[in-house]
């Protein structure tokens, strides 16, 4: 690894204050070296001017979106203003773990991970309980879409580490609506970039339930069939089943479509 190692964390952020300022204390502390940490807010309707100023005197830029254009538009951004050597993606509502940024720098500084993607394991927070999230091993020569949806291994964009330039050349989908990140981890694949999954929790994910959640739209229901139907062609049947048992239903649940 060269002594020019430098990781950019790119957080997307829109309308949210408390939750964004507990994920950038989560940084802190974790290292002594420089971190290049990247707030893209996308258009918030929220007045979050004192919290932006609190992130930037902790360090942190905070770029601005011209208009809504969602998530993945705003990883894309922080993605191609990032001074790093590697990119990691932290959602505005999820917090580090201690130890996370040694076990990049140490992953990393091993030459045969130069051009692999590293997935950190996690907790979840649900109602105010921390739950922990089995996560699968890693079956070599296993494809990234049967981790997903045959073993039930979570890849999730908080989850995900990788080099600058790996993360540039294979943008987010900024079409998609939803699944984007398990889009991303599909094509990765796809391209014949490497995976290594940690079982080491080193984050923690905030899954509450809320009516406010992108998941709950009855829209979202069918943009994510859609791009299921556009991607499941060469998925095995075991595949294809786990789609319906760990998205679809829990979708159509969560919108009050129980009967489907």
């Amino acid at each position: 690894m060269p002594q020019s190692f430098l990781l950019s964390i790119v957080i997307p952020n829109r309308n949210r204050a408390q939750t964004l300022l507990r994920s950038l204390m989560s940084l802190e502390g974790q290292t002594t070296d420089e971190l290049d940490i990247i707030i893209v807010d996308d258009a918030s309707e929220t007045d979050l001017s004192a919290e932006y100023a609190l992130a930037e005197k902790m360090g942190a830029r905070v770029l601005r979106q011209p208009r809504h254009l969602r998530g993945s538009a705003a990883r894309n951004r922080g993605v191609a203003e990032a001074r790093g050597t590697h990119v990691n993606f932290l959602d505005s509502d999820d917090i580090w773990l201690p130890g996370r940024y040694d076990d990049i720098k140490a992953f990393y500084a091993r030459p045969e991970n130069d051009a692999r993607v590293l997935i950190c394991g996690a907790l979840l927070h649900v109602g105010g309980e921390i739950r922990p999230a089995i996560q699968p091993r890693w079956k070599p020569g296993s494809s990234l879409v049967e981790y997903v949806y045959r073993d039930g291994g979570r890849v999730q964009t908080s989850m995900l580490t990788m080099p600058v330039g790996i993360a540039r050349a294979h943008p987010f989908d900024e079409t998609l609506r939803v699944n984007q990140d398990t889009d991303l981890a599909m094509r990765l694949d796809r391209a014949g970039i490497g995976f290594t999954v940690s079982p080491q929790p080193r984050l923690v994910k905030e899954e509450t339930p809320r009516t406010d959640r992108l998941t709950t739209d009855n829209a979202t229901i069918e943009w994510s069939h859609a791009w299921y139907q556009r991607e499941s062609h060469d998925w095995s049947p075991s595949a294809k089943s786990g789609y319906f048992l760990q998205d679809r239903v829990w979708r159509l649940a969560d919108a009050g479509r129980r009967g489907q």
